[in-house]
């Protein structure tokens, strides 16, 4: 199994979207983030679109979205992560293979996602949200690509009720068909996605999702992931243990 890191997490949380350009030697110095993303007013901040990213054996384009309020003295270097509850772990492979693999810790509001042939446009998101995070593993035929598998992590749901969305909330695994139409969340309300896992031997992912077990919208460390089952162009991820047998092995240990 090989488990392939994650961006640095300080470099996508100081510059959500839009690169900048230094001169060469100088050190990065962000001058902007993720503004403060509250449920109960308009989210402020300058408008940004980052550089669009091939969804590989498509003519799809996604250019993230974000809107960025300047870094002073006493800002929150990244506004979704302030509440300090790792949202997401290092996404992970199955069997050994040449197809291609990328995540990344990601602070975008949406994202457009465009055609190029059809010049259709289209949107990640239809409501206020924050995706986190993504994992793409791209499949290729004689070094050729002939499709992508994204999953998004997406928090679109005050859970806690505090009045903004951060990584306090639950995270969701959001899915695209192939050609990066009909985007849509594959697992519960209430539920935090932790941790992806690409099976290379079949069209699927196991993801790890952590249950808000006693319904408090809150998740702590006493609650430990379970895994799900996804197969790539369904409407759902479904749990890979039943009911019986999790109440079999835990009875075990009585």
């Amino acid at each position: 199994m090989l488990r392939l890191a994650l961006l640095p997490l300080g470099v996508a949380a100081f510059s959500s979207c839009a690169g900048q350009f230094y001169p060469a030697g100088r050190a990065y110095q962000p001058t902007h983030t993720l503004a403060e993303t509250r449920t109960d007013q308009e989210v402020q901040g300058r408008p940004t679109f980052g550089a669009p990213i091939p969804l590989r054996g498509t003519m799809t384009r996604i250019v993230p979205f974000s809107r960025e309020t300047e870094l002073g003295w006493f800002s929150d270097s990244d506004n979704f992560a302030e509440g300090g509850f790792q949202s997401v772990s290092a996404a992970r492979s199955r069997g050994a293979s040449a197809e291609g693999r990328r995540q990344a810790r990601v602070r975008w509001h949406n994202a457009v996602l465009h055609d190029l042939a059809s010049d259709e446009q289209w949107t990640l998101l239809e409501e206020r949200g924050i995706i986190s995070a993504y994992w793409l593993r791209t499949r290729t035929v004689a070094d050729e690509p002939v499709d992508s598998d994204f999953v998004f992590a997406g928090t679109v749901m005050d859970s806690n009720g505090d009045g903004k969305l951060d990584d306090r909330d639950a995270v969701r695994a959001l899915a695209l068909d192939q050609d990066g139409r009909n985007p849509r969340f594959v697992t519960p309300e209430n539920t935090r996605l932790v941790d992806v896992i690409y099976d290379d031997s079949e069209h699927l992912a196991y993801l790890m999702v952590l249950e808000d077990s006693n319904g408090d919208g809150e998740f702590s460390a006493d609650e430990a992931p379970r895994p799900y089952l996804y197969r790539f162009g369904e409407n759902r991820a479904v749990p890979m243990l039943t009911p019986d047998t999790v109440q079999r092995v835990e009875n075990a240990l009585r």
